[in-house]
């Protein structure tokens, strides 16, 4: 009755308007809807079934050219190896075959149904996530600003009762402070402005990657869907013309397996939405130092986002740590001088020099926004390897000044590190213990400033140790090996790794996270691998630097992190700074 469709057109048959995909009428020589079709279909029957060029009766069907043909076409035109068969047959076989395919291509669409709503559920879920994160956010920094407005009534209660006294005499003086105070209010208000656009925009950078990904996931399933729907109602359809029907099945058949073979992509899904969860808000207060907030708990790409070279005149420079966001300790181990490299600027300059009675820095850590504290390697008693240097690298450790060399002491080689209560933690590298020192106390009273011991057992090193937020210490212990060990010493996480050799490792403050450095000999490069302290899951090589090339700086260095995330690497000539974008 009815074979082939068009484009869009206008039904020829009287009385209908319908704008749609149309079938030819063989019997009238018109331009058909479906519906309409399918009525003459139903009204004139089989008998219209007819070879439009001979009259005679549809018998065969050409299995090579996928045509209707009567008795003279066949004869005529389609001999071997033209493969016919008689249409009826043809009829019966394809109608079959498209039975057989419906219930499953039926069963599929509500399976479809099913991942869409999925699809768009999780996307739903996701935006929440970050709505949730953003709000978390806001939240915080709204707490930080009224946090300084009352800060700052207080103030200026104070202030005011102070000038009410000396009214006569400070009024001018007064008001001018009372300005200089609103003025450092908007300051600070517009540094948490800032921090507070820069942290949002990360999130929206990673909200977009994310965004774009579930678009992705979102058209590929519509695009299914739809494939899927519109080979349902073709099969429909040409089940109601057997003519129709051996002209289309092969093409209905091709597209209705398609769909079905077509996968729901829902490992995709799951991939983005476990890395879409991750984002999380972190930050870290601690007493007296500035606070700290970043976006992390993703795992993503690092890239090296800077180099800093280190001037030729530190002849064996060694990395000993990071001073704040922006800068790095060096320490040149031929002279015992110590220099701070600028991360922005790449200046280097000296800013202690070595002397047997201030012995040489071995590590350095941030207490403060104003405060470094520093262990050195000296001879003389415990006390008089850690220091303090103000933001001008003056020293103010009292005692120390007038401190001498003890030629009976045994020299003495002190890391330290700062614990989340803002505890200083200081060992000897051949102590068995590491103290716990209050810098307030310690500053005034040596020994009262000792306010408690973590024991190290046998096998354990102190040199290196670093703090988790937890309370807990991570130390090495053997060969490639680190131990996570409680404020009581017992061992909760040992994590071994042979490759490791000779480990130098740091910990991430804001996450906890470890980054173990060691040699890959073959490639000439450093390898650094993540690590988690709680469950000891190793990610390998999550980036890499070349070795330097002069054996001067043959031992392995150590890298630290710096409150944002950057990851500090040193080579022995020159400082990579690593920064990790999040990537799906």
């Amino acid at each position: 009755m009815a074979s082939g469709f068009s484009t869009n057109e206008l039904c020829e048959e009287e009385g209908c308007k319908r704008n749609s995909q149309l079938v030819c009428a063989l019997s009238e020589k018109r331009r058909l809807c479906q519906q309409c079709a399918s009525k003459k279909i139903t009204e004139e029957g089989e008998a219209s079934w007819a070879c439009k060029k001979h009259a005679e009766p549809i018998k065969f069907y050409c299995v090579q050219h996928n045509v209707l043909l009567c008795q003279s076409c066949a004869t005529v035109a389609h001999q071997k190896p033209c493969d016919l068969k008689d249409v009826e047959d043809a009829v019966k076989e394809f109608k079959e075959k498209l039975k057989d395919v419906l219930p499953a291509v039926k069963d599929r669409i509500p399976v479809w149904h099913k991942h869409m709503k999925t699809v768009l559920e999780t996307s739903s879920d996701i935006h929440v996530h970050f709505d949730n994160v953003e709000s978390q956010i806001r939240a915080h920094f709204e707490h930080e600003k009224e946090a300084e407005r009352n800060r700052s009534s207080e103030k200026d209660v104070a202030i005011t009762e102070e000038s009410e006294r000396k009214i006569q005499i400070i009024h001018k003086q007064r008001d001018e402070e009372l300005k200089r105070n609103m003025e450092d209010l908007q300051v600070r208000e517009q540094e948490l402005e800032k921090k507070l656009d820069s942290i949002v925009g990360e999130l929206n950078g990673i909200r977009k990657v994310v965004t774009e990904e579930m678009k992705e996931i979102t058209e590929r399933s519509k695009d299914v869907l739809e494939r899927l729907d519109e080979s349902r109602e073709g099969i429909e359809h040409v089940l109601l013309s057997d003519q129709e029907l051996c002209v289309r099945a092969k093409e209905l058949l091709k597209t209705a397996n398609d769909g079905l073979h077509c996968d729901t992509g829902a490992n995709s899904l799951q991939q983005v939405s476990t890395a879409a969860r991750e984002v999380k808000f972190v930050k870290r207060q601690r007493e007296n130092a500035v606070p700290f907030y970043r976006i992390d708990g993703f795992r993503g790409r690092w890239e090296v986002v800077d180099t800093v070279d280190i001037p030729k005149n530190v002849k064996l420079p060694s990395l000993v740590g990071c001073v704040g966001e922006g800068s790095a300790a060096i320490r040149d181990n031929r002279s015992g001088d110590l220099y701070l490299a600028n991360l922005k600027t790449k200046a280097a300059e000296k800013i202690l020099e070595s002397r047997p009675t201030h012995g040489a820095v071995v590590s350095c850590v941030s207490l403060d926004d104003k405060t470094t504290v520093c262990g050195k390697a000296r001879k003389g008693d415990f006390a008089d390897c850690v220091s303090f240097y103000d933001a001008d690298w003056k020293l103010i450790h009292e005692q120390e000044t007038s401190r001498t060399e003890d030629p009976r002491g045994g020299t003495k080689r002190v890391f330290v590190d700062v614990d989340c209560k803002g505890m200083i933690l200081a060992a000897d590298f051949m102590a068995s213990d590491v103290n716990i020192i209050n810098p307030s106390n310690f500053k005034k009273d040596v020994e009262g400033g000792i306010v408690g011991t973590i024991p190290i057992k046998d096998k354990m090193s102190a040199e290196g140790f670093r703090s988790l937020s937890s309370g807990d210490i991570v130390v090495k212990s053997g060969y490639g090996g680190l131990s996570v060990i409680d404020r009581s010493g017992e061992v909760k996480n040992f994590i071994q790794d042979y490759e490791w050799g000779s480990t130098e490792f740091c910990v991430d403050s804001m996450t906890d996270a470890l980054y173990v450095v060691y040699k890959d000999p073959e490639k000439m490069m450093y390898a650094v691998d993540q690590v988690c302290a709680e469950s000891g899951v190793v990610f390998r090589k999550i980036l890499e630097y070349p070795m330097s090339v002069s054996t001067n700086h043959s031992q392995t260095q150590r890298c630290t992190v710096t409150p944002s995330g950057i990851i500090i690497a040193f080579n022995g000539e020159r400082i990579f700074l690593f920064k990790k974008s999040f990537t799906l």
